[in-house]
């Protein structure tokens, strides 16, 4: 009897002792998954911290880039103030400009003759197509008291009221450029352009310009862009 009470006894010590081992065994499997699933969720982190401070970096390659580009374009544009119409008028000379081209609101404002043409292709700087339909015969414009008369064609321009291209210079004989202090002097012309060193840009906070809005004021952001015609 002693014997098969002792032998129970450490069946019943063996099978507690399994359990114990088994539980144990569980817990630390629960705490090895647990830590696994921290470390995964770390490394998670980190690669989205990598991923956001690449995008950063690509950022500022990309602003950098701008930059240089804005301040090469800023030596191949002078922007002078005229008149077209009595309207007062801020025009943008490009070397890298043909045509010339007068924005269509302006013309519209303006109530000159506009006639309507077959589509001219435009490609701008990026690439991008666009087209004037339109055109005006011997638009009459001053500029600093100066007066001229050229044909000009019409496009949504919105960064500036008209663009004064190479075609329209290569009707004034030789010029001077002094593109570093931003003046022209045109041969046989008592005239000297002097262009704009102040800047339009403004910044506002969102409160600001909504009150500009209500006052139907605009807000506007401009990039100057080069302006290519093709031909057929």
């Amino acid at each position: 009897m002693g014997d098969q009470n002792h032998g129970r006894n450490s069946c019943a010590r063996d099978q507690t002792f399994g359990r114990t081992i088994r539980k144990l065994a569980d817990a630390t499997n629960d705490s090895i998954q647990r830590l696994t699933d921290v470390m995964d969720r770390q490394a998670a982190t980190m690669d989205e911290f990598k991923e956001t401070m690449d995008g950063i970096k690509t950022l500022i390659t990309t602003l950098n880039s701008k930059y240089e580009q804005i301040h090469e374009k800023s030596y191949k544009t002078m922007r002078v103030k005229g008149v077209i119409k009595k309207l007062q008028s801020m025009y943008s000379l490009l070397l890298e400009a043909l045509t010339t081209f007068l924005d269509l609101g302006i013309a519209k404002r303006a109530g000159v003759c506009i006639q309507h043409t077959n589509p001219l292709t435009i490609v701008v700087a990026d690439g991008t197509k666009i087209y004037s339909k339109a055109l005006v015969k011997e638009l009459q414009w001053a500029l600093q008291g100066m007066n001229f008369s050229f044909e000009v064609r019409l496009l949504p321009l919105g960064g500036c009221d008209m663009v004064l291209g190479v075609q329209w210079l290569s009707t004034l004989g030789p010029v001077l450029w002094d593109i570093k202090n931003l003046q022209m002097q045109l041969a046989g012309k008592e005239l000297i352009l002097t262009g704009n060193t102040t800047t339009d840009f403004q910044i506002v906070d969102a409160k600001k310009m909504q009150h500009l809005l209500n006052n139907k004021s605009s807000g506007m952001l401009v990039q100057s862009c080069t302006l290519q015609a093709e031909t057929s």
